[in-house]
């Protein structure tokens, strides 16, 4: 995993593209890969960098999970076109504001 950082970066990432053959599906050849200098500085700090890379990983597909999750909800609380669904009746006119959540669980204090 530490090595994704360091293939993602803007130098390495510069050498792949010059080395890119093809048109609709551009690739690089293995040899390109296999002979880009690793420093030994990057190494050394093998392992805890591959710990922050899965960390960050783990974290992102939380993220991703939290936001479908947000998703999902939103699209449970939305009226159906056939005026079905836990909204039916409670229709917001075009433009209307929209309450703030923030003021809504002060006043409830």
């Amino acid at each position: 995993a530490f090595l994704v950082p360091f293939l993602l970066s803007a130098p390495i990432q510069a050498v792949l593209a010059a080395a890119q053959e093809g048109g609709h599906h551009p690739r690089f050849n293995e040899r390109t890969l296999m002979t880009l200098p690793i420093p030994p500085a990057l190494v050394r700090r093998a392992p805890e960098l591959s710990a922050d890379v899965e960390r960050a990983v783990d974290q992102a597909r939380a993220a991703y999970a939290a936001v479908r999750g947000a998703i999902a909800t939103a699209a449970q609380l939305q009226p159906t076109a056939a005026g079905q669904g836990p909204n039916r009746g409670k229709h917001v006119a075009a433009g209307a504001p929209v309450p703030d959540r923030r003021a809504a669980a002060e006043s409830n204090r």
